[in-house]
């Protein structure tokens, strides 16, 4: 069972001086991992993209719902966008919980735009991540 959510970092405090206009606005904000339910496996993905190179990067960590690190990977590609990068890494997670035995898992992004487009329905997308084994 594979469950997919986006996360957004929780606004903290935010704090300006208008004294100065070319003087920085600082703001805080607060981040933090959220734990899954008992007995489920949280993979947590993420890319870098870069356009003009089309060089990228991406991976994923899996823990335990105490936050223990279980087993984490990487890669670097080419690639043709963020959401797509950010895609294989999804795809490469799934495939590691399904060579792991990992069967309850819940996955989470920052990529807006991946979560639509799993959510559209596309059959190219649906096709990638539910071809995993293969």
């Amino acid at each position: 069972m594979f469950n997919i959510l986006m996360f957004y970092n929780k606004p903290g405090n935010i704090t300006s001086s208008r004294k100065n206009p070319l003087q920085k606005t600082r703001i805080l904000i607060e981040i933090r991992w959220i734990k899954p339910p008992p007995n489920t496996i949280k993979l947590n993905i993420d890319e870098a993209f870069s356009k003009y190179t089309l060089e990228a990067g991406l991976g994923g960590v899996f823990r335990n719902n105490n936050g223990d690190w279980i087993v984490s990977y990487c890669k670097s590609t080419y690639d043709s966008s963020v959401k797509y990068c950010e895609l294989m890494a999804l795809h490469e997670g799934l495939k590691i919980a399904q060579e792991l035995g990992f069967s309850k898992n819940e996955i989470e992004t920052d990529s807006t735009d991946a979560i639509s487009l799993l959510n559209d329905n596309n059959p190219n997308i649906s096709n990638l991540i539910l071809n995993v084994g293969g």
